[in-house]
């Protein structure tokens, strides 16, 4: 096999990781749209939903605040805690709800920093390469989890977001 040749088929495979990469970053986006109209279905009326889990002494609290909107867009602030993990069970996230695209991206995490598509790895930040994906991924465990055990604020205890 000639030199280019192998340098293709390497450019190759790397476009389509990178595609996969992209792929599976999108589905993530519109599976987080359509857990995020579930529990908050009344976001383009509404300026908060609060969602709660589990019983007084081990709750877990999810807050999403309506930051902004336009015609086409909606600018959430997620707040969540888990009470009997306080450190480790917060989630701080500002999501972007594109409802002509259908999807709903995470735009900043915990660290309120601007998350990159991805990073280059080793860094100094010590960032992980897939880091928007998995920011994405854990509001859509969030999400999963209140939509499964969770109750709007006010509502029946049955009544899931």
């Amino acid at each position: 096999m000639r030199e280019t040749d192998k340098l293709n088929e390497s450019l190759a495979r790397k476009e389509q990781a990178a595609c996969r990469r992209l792929l599976d970053l999108h589905g993530q986006c519109e599976l987080n749209f359509l857990m995020l109209e579930r529990v908050f279905p009344d976001m383009r009326l509404g300026l908060r939903a609060i969602l709660l889990a589990g019983d007084s002494r081990s709750s877990t609290r999810l807050e999403i605040e309506v930051v902004k909107r336009a015609p086409y867009t909606t600018h959430l602030a997620l707040h969540g805690t888990l009470c009997q993990v306080p450190m480790a069970g917060e989630l701080q996230a500002d999501i972007h709800m594109y409802h002509d695209a259908r999807m709903a991206e995470v735009t900043h995490s915990s660290a309120n920093r601007l998350i990159n598509l991805r990073n280059k790895y080793p860094n100094a930040l010590m960032l992980q390469p897939d880091e928007k994906w998995q920011a994405n991924h854990l509001v859509g465990v969030w999400l999963d989890y209140f939509i499964k055990h969770g109750r709007r604020a006010g509502n029946n205890p049955g009544q899931p977001g």
